[in-house]
């Protein structure tokens, strides 16, 4: 089972593009992607 790097990508701009909505409108919802939680969990760990 191979993964397609360019699907991934676009699902990654999809969320961050929803994410940046949610963050300048106020809308509900997380305010950064998964990969972003992630960096910033990981640089705190440093």
């Amino acid at each position: 089972h191979e993964i397609d790097p360019i699907s991934l990508y676009r699902s990654y701009q999809r969320r961050q593009l929803a994410a940046d909505f949610r963050l300048m409108s106020g809308a509900p919802g997380p305010r950064r992607t998964a990969e972003g939680y992630l960096m910033v969990y990981l640089l705190d760990q440093q």
